[in-house]
This record gives C-alpha cells, sequence and structure tokens, in this order.
C-alpha cells in the first residue's frame, strides 16, 4: 500500500464490507482489480480508472467530477499546508499563505468535495 492517508480510509471501509460478507478484507481487495496499483500525482487514480487500468482508484471528488466519473466517498481528509521557517518570507510562500488564509473559501467555492470548515 502507499501508506496515505486515503488508502487507509479505504481499507477501513472495506472491513466492515468484508465482515457483512463473512470474508476476510482480503478477499474483498484482492477481488478489485487494481488494488495494488499505486500512482503518485492526485489525479493518475482516476485517470487509471479512466481508462479502464483498474476497476478503482482512491482520489479526489473534485478530480472524478472533472474526468466524468463515478465517485463513491469513505470518508473526509484533513490537509494541512507547512512552510519552513526560514522560508516564510519567500514572495511565493507569502502568497500561499496570504490565500489560505483570505481567499481560500473563494478557491474551494467551484471545486467538488472540499470545504474549508
Amino acid at each position: 500500500g502507499t501508506g496515505s492517508g486515503l488508502r487507509t480510509s479505504l481499507a477501513n471501509a472495506l472491513a466492515p464490507l468484508a465482515d457483512d460478507r463473512g470474508v476476510d478484507r482480503h478477499e474483498v481487495t484482492d477481488a478489485i482489480h487494481g488494488w495494488d496499483h499505486s500512482a503518485r500525482a492526485f489525479e493518475s487514480p482516476a485517470r487509471s480508472v479512466a481508462a479502464g487500468d483498474v476497476d478503482a482508484g482512491l482520489g479526489l471528488r473534485a478530480t472524478a467530477s472533472k474526468l466524468d466519473l463515478g465517485f463513491v466517498p469513505v470518508g473526509t481528509q484533513q490537509v494541512r499546508a507547512f512552510a519552513a521557517a526560514d522560508r516564510t518570507e519567500k514572495p511565493a510562500v507569502a502568497a500561499l499563505g496570504e490565500e489560505l488564509e483570505t481567499g481560500l473559501d473563494d478557491a474551494l467555492a467551484g471545486l467538488d468535495g472540499f470545504d474549508s470548515g
């Protein structure tokens, strides 16, 4: 596995499904074509689904919408932005910080599945 929060959320969501079916979680994951497929870029799983390379992939609702794919939520994830203390005065880092503090709601308004709350 990738060790990502999304992957953990999906694995956790599959455990009760496996229990309901009276099987081990690994039997459920083994039945999913592409379960062991990993991708580095956040859009790659959705693109793999769109191409038919895998049955399902972990990704963002906004990406699924963009690629006209179905989406089944498995939970929510918090996202944090960090910056090295010695770089916070750099123009690009300062601009990012300003946008996160003042413009985040507007930036997320057009993206499916995002909430700045």
